[in-house]
């Protein structure tokens, strides 16, 4: 990363909620439980005031410490060799941008063909983008009795739930602690803007009660890579055939729309529930292999269908 070709921007400051939450022009995200305000200093310099809500998942050195923005021409090639505070992602279209850390100063890299007109001003841009909620609005993916929504910071508790529950825990052997859930967020939010997919969250349709997360996730195994179908329901749940329900539409979905021709399955060779779903889905078993994770060496089965055209006579 060369500092000749980076290009001032703004600096982004952390500030209480209490100063800036009844301002009539401070922009709220969901995604991240942030609010934000933009001003000038007294030299005219772009400021852009940021609080934060409880359940933010934004690494906390980004909550309580301030930042300088600067613009670069290839975001992906100064980000090579750096620590990332926040993954690269987009907030909204034509205007990428992470966060690093350099000799303890926090530092955005943005990368934009967008004008500061459209950067600061023009509402319609940034309702469109993933940081201000337009896009996640857009986001729909439904099966008879379900409903998947896009994970956001406001999650939580809905997932600390979920991820501390030892039964729905057990193929990982551990539970997770609060960190781990701010983190895990995280993960799903950079899945989103990197693949389009990652786990969802899932409501029943007609109590929108919360069933628990589903999803469709990247994954390398050697020289094999594609995309993986996730699920992990509450135990409230378990036994109404979501499950399965879930893994159909989210077949359909990875055939329509990420292209992709055939789907796996990596499950714990014990889990025995789990390799119930996917058998029962259709999904062929290939081969054993093992996984180290936690400082644990875990055996799994990876699983494999063939996607066809679901488009006529879904079982869903």
């Amino acid at each position: 990363m060369e500092p000749s070709r980076m290009i001032f921007h703004h600096i982004g400051k952390p500030i209480s909620l209490e100063s800036i939450k009844d301002n009539k022009d401070v922009k709220y995200s969901p995604l991240f439980d942030m609010y934000s305000l933009n001003t000038q200093n007294g030299l005219s310099l772009p400021i852009e005031w940021h609080a934060f809500g409880t359940n933010s998942s934004l690494d906390r050195r980004i909550q309580t410490e301030p930042h300088i923005a600067f613009k670069v021409k290839d975001i992906a090639a100064a980000l090579i060799g750096q620590e990332i505070v926040m993954p690269l992602y987009e907030p909204f279209s034509g205007y990428r941008c992470a966060i690093i850390q350099v000799n303890g100063v926090l530092i955005e890299l943005i990368e934009t063909s967008l004008s500061e007109e459209k950067i600061w001003h023009d509402e319609e841009t940034l309702k469109n983008g993933v940081l201000y909620g337009g896009e996640e609005q857009n986001f729909r993916l439904e099966s008879e009795r379900l409903r998947f929504r896009k994970i956001t910071a406001k999650d939580f508790h809905l997932l600390r739930g979920l991820l501390r529950d030892p039964d729905v825990m057990y193929a990982w052997e551990h539970t997770f602690s609060d960190e781990q859930v701010h983190e895990w967020i995280q993960k799903q939010l950079a899945y989103y803007v990197q693949d389009g997919v990652g786990h969802f969250a899932v409501h029943e349709k007609n109590t929108g009660a919360f069933v628990g997360q589903m999803g469709l996730h990247r994954f390398v195994l050697d020289n094999l890579q594609g995309f993986e179908v996730c699920y992990m329901l509450s135990p409230h749940h378990w036994k109404k055939g979501y499950a399965i329900e879930g893994v159909r539409r989210l077949e359909a979905y990875a055939y329509e729309e990420l292209g992709q021709r055939t789907l796996y399955a990596q499950v714990k060779t014990n889990n025995k529930a789990s390799i119930v779903v996917a058998e029962k889905s259709g999904f062929i078993k290939q081969l054993k292999f093992t996984k180290y994770y936690n400082a644990k060496t875990m055996d799994h089965f990876l699983y494999g269908k063939t996607l066809t055209d679901m488009s006529r006579g879904r079982g869903y």
